[in-house]
């Protein structure tokens, strides 16, 4: 029993074994290149370690190669991955990229190896050149998983530094032409401590490959990526003379944004504000909502345009349209307000010429006037008035230019009293007691008591000449003599004296009939006239300054402000694109 559970195992074990002895037979070297590669890559980690042990054995990170020697070379070159961004507002731009340094160390020479690919734990342990960005802002180093850095070392001593880095520099701009503009963003590079005599920097440009290269997959909002410059110099400081690497980016602004969302927009809202000058004019409330809804939206576009670009002092391309567009629809609501002033002014002339005219033509209304008139002389002849003028007028001369119904009064008066051969008599002047102000006058007349005494044979002559100025000046104008109170002063009068009893004869005359019906007469002659000379210096005032009319501006308006536009459009673009290309 025993032998048969014996048998049946190895039955079962026979094909296993048969098995694993097939494949040893069939690859019989397979075991034996896999253990000489693996005693190969153990003698060359062991001999790279012992490459580095030997390389750091007695190595100063703290003296630089060829220490008191010719200075050392370093190449630079940069692969830019991405430009993230271009701020105007921080005059800055943002890119990721492969920052790669190449000098050659004698002291790290080996051989048995083809290269040496080493971590960034071997940076602490060689010298590496103190390069910094001049202009940058700020520099971030990717750490994701670990650093982003790597050291391979050539058996002649040749070591390549590289790191990846985003970095933030500082781009001074210029936005004279904005939005077509072209903007110049640099990159400098220097050694932070190391002279012209320790260290120099080039370019290192391959055989195949150039020094600088950017990814064909940049994209930015608004600038587009157009070519790069490479610069070697040197730079003076003062503590001494430096070597830097300059790499010049070039962006080109693209216009299509600024077309849709500010040129466009704001060409339409300064046409509709033309609008307005086909609306009625005693439309106001349609016109002013119009024009100042434009105004403000211009204003608008203005402060949205400028919010995203830093406070500059002078003036830029798009400051040029947008103020011009808001003097544009500026202008529109001026325009309405000019229209406005002279329909009202018309309208108001007309209402005035036609009530005066109708008084003209009404006796009633004209006689009404004439009591008014008188009523309110009667009302302003005081006591005290009489006496201050006598007071004051007592050294004056005599007016000779007295109107020609007082000299009537006074002739009469004469007649009546021809005895005397002297004879104290009263002048009256008239004067306006009141004045419109829009330039058409309708006079209510007072009359100013002075005292004089004259020879009767001067005043027979002074009648004589005054009849004979007042009825030529009648017939030739073909109206009644105007006052001329404005024209002679009272110092022109006659000085001379009057008495108590001259005074209450004068007032006896005042109070006669004849006095009242001569002086209604008068008072109703001078508002007539007053009234035709108004009517005709408003009709003479209205032609001339009617000459421009509300309806025509508005008519002038319609073409010249599309035409000024238009002007203006057509001097921007050449000016501005022909300096931006």
């Amino acid at each position: 029993m025993r032998y048969k559970v014996l048998f049946t195992i190895l039955i079962f074990l026979f094909p296993i074994f048969s098995n694993i002895h097939c494949r040893t037979t069939k690859n019989p070297g397979n075991n034996d290149s896999n253990e000489m590669e693996f005693r190969k890559s153990l003698r060359i980690s062991e001999n790279v370690s012992k490459i580095l042990d030997q390389l750091l054995k007695g190595y100063d990170k703290r003296l630089r190669p060829n220490y008191a020697g010719p200075p050392v070379e370093v190449g630079i070159t940069i692969n830019i991955n991405n430009i993230n961004s271009v701020s105007e507002v921080n005059m800055d731009y943002t890119m990721d990229i492969f920052f790669r340094q190449m000098w050659t160390d004698k002291r790290l020479s080996f051989g048995g190896v083809s290269e040496l690919v080493i971590g960034s734990d071997m940076l602490h342990k060689i010298w590496v050149p103190d390069t910094y960005i001049a202009n940058d802002r700020k520099t971030y180093f990717h750490k994701a998983t670990v650093q982003n850095k790597f050291i391979r070392i050539n058996p002649d001593g040749q070591v390549l530094y590289s790191m990846r880095m985003t970095v933030t520099a500082a781009c001074p701009m210029d936005f004279r032409l904005f939005p077509m503009d072209h903007q110049e963003c640099d990159l400098e590079i220097e050694s932070y401590g190391f002279r012209m005599e320790d260290i120099k920097y080039k370019w290192a440009a391959g055989l195949n490959t150039s020094a600088v290269d950017v990814a064909p997959t940049i994209e930015l909002p608004q600038l587009k990526y157009k070519e790069y410059k490479l610069i070697e110099r040197q730079f003076r400081l003062s503590t001494g003379l430096y070597s830097r690497l300059t790499m010049k980016l070039y962006f080109v602004r693209s216009l299509g944004y600024f077309i849709t969302q500010i040129y466009i927009p704001s060409t339409l809202l300064v046409a509709l504000s033309w609008v307005s000058f086909w609306l009625d004019r005693t439309a106001a409330p349609a016109r002013v909502s119009l024009g100042i809804t434009t105004v403000l939206t211009m204003v608008t576009f203005i402060w949205s345009t400028n919010a995203s670009l830093p406070k500059i002092s002078y003036i830029k391309g798009i400051d040029v349209y947008l103020v011009c567009c808001f003097f544009m629809t500026f202008a529109s609501v001026i325009e309405y307000a000019m229209v406005s002033y002279i329909h009202h002014r018309t309208e108001r002339r007309k209402r005035k010429s036609t009530q005066k005219l109708q008084v003209l033509q009404n006796p009633n209304q004209l006689q009404q006037l004439a009591i008014l008139n008188h009523n309110n002389l009667i009302h302003n002849l005081k006591q005290n008035e009489i006496n201050e003028h006598i007071n004051r007028n007592r050294e004056n001369k005599c007016d000779k230019n007295i109107y020609h119904d007082i000299n009537e009064h006074r002739k009469h008066y004469l007649k009546t009293h021809s005895d005397h051969h002297h004879h104290e008599y009263i002048d009256k002047e008239f004067e306006p007691l009141n004045d419109d102000d829009d330039g058409v006058n309708i006079r209510i007349y007072r009359e100013k008591p002075r005292k004089c005494t004259c020879n009767m044979s001067k005043n027979r002559n002074l009648d004589a000449n005054l009849s004979q100025r007042t009825s030529h000046k009648s017939t030739k104008s073909g109206r009644l003599p105007r006052n001329n109170h404005s024209e002679h002063s009272l110092n022109e009068i006659k000085s001379c004296s009057i008495s108590n009893k001259d005074l209450s004869m004068m007032q006896q005359y005042q109070q006669s009939e004849l006095f009242d019906r001569i002086k209604n007469n008068s008072i109703r002659a001078l508002s007539e006239s007053s009234l035709r000379r108004s009517v005709s210096t408003q009709n003479s005032r209205k032609k001339k300054f009617c000459r421009i009319k509300a309806s025509t501006i508005d008519n002038y308006s319609r073409i010249i402000f599309p035409a000024t536009f238009l002007t203006f459009h057509l001097i921007y673009w050449t000016y501005y694109l022909k300096i931006a290309g």
